[in-house]
């Protein structure tokens, strides 16, 4: 063999060596930690914390389906996904209202449920969490609400959306990114997706964005809405911005 053949086999030797170690690392770990696309959870969507995190609701959900037939008045004591006292159960026309009591009995949140046959949907207030289980190890869950929404899987991570976004936001640990999915278009035209934390504006935030990939882990709920405000900032600084 040639030395120039050599070379030819040494070049492509190499280059598969890179494909490899770069395939092995997106599947050993996530695109990011998650701790941005966590903050942006809690900022975009203030009216769900602390409680209805997804998964967090995955967790209720199979729970629940899995507790049967339930009576007007049945009181759950620790129910499995939230942590308060207990939830009591309501029925009225055939629709079931839970309400999350704390330690003192009191109200600490409230939703209507729906099982269907692959889970259940929690609806709270004008938005619906629907959560799927089909898929052994990997629940999904889709939020939907007038103005922001949504997708979310254990292993896939957050895909967040706003009406006036064209696609959907991609945030990761090196800042905001956005997708080349052109099929999640809004019903709503423009281009800039709004980012509320604890009721303020944090920032407006050029929409488009893809799946990301936050690894499905569940942040610390009760640091507040100083990150989430800090990560979106951060976020606009990178990005096309309008403030």
């Amino acid at each position: 063999m040639s030395f120039d053949a050599v070379i030819v086999v040494g070049l492509i030797l190499a280059v598969l060596v890179v494909i490899v170690l770069l395939a092995r690392k997106r599947a050993g770990a996530p695109r990011g930690s998650g701790a941005r696309a966590e903050a942006y959870f809690k900022a975009m969507f203030p009216d769900l914390q602390p409680h209805f995190h997804p998964e967090k609701a995955a967790r209720f959900v199979r729970a629940r389906n899995a507790r049967g037939t339930v009576a007007d008045g049945d009181a759950w004591r620790a129910p499995p996904g939230f942590a308060t006292a207990s939830a009591v159960i309501a029925l009225a026309s055939g629709r079931e209202r839970i309400r999350l009591r704390g330690e003192r009995d009191d109200t600490l949140a409230e939703f209507g449920y729906r099982r269907q046959a692959d889970g259940g949907e929690l609806l709270i207030g004008a938005g619906t969490m629907t959560v799927n289980l089909a898929e052994t190890g990997n629940p999904r869950v889709r939020y939907r609400h007038p103005e922001r929404e949504f997708d979310w899987s254990l292993r896939g991570g957050w895909r967040f959306m706003t009406p006036v976004a064209e696609r959907a936001i991609e945030p990761d640990d090196q800042g905001s990114r956005f997708s080349r999915d052109s099929d999640r278009s809004s019903p709503s035209s423009g281009t800039t997706a709004a980012v509320v934390a604890g009721g303020a504006a944090a920032a407006l935030v050029s929409g488009a964005g893809g799946a990301f990939d936050g690894g499905g882990a569940s942040g610390d709920w009760d640091d507040g809405n100083a990150e989430a405000a800090d990560a979106a900032s951060a976020d606009a600084g990178g990005s096309t911005t309008a403030y």
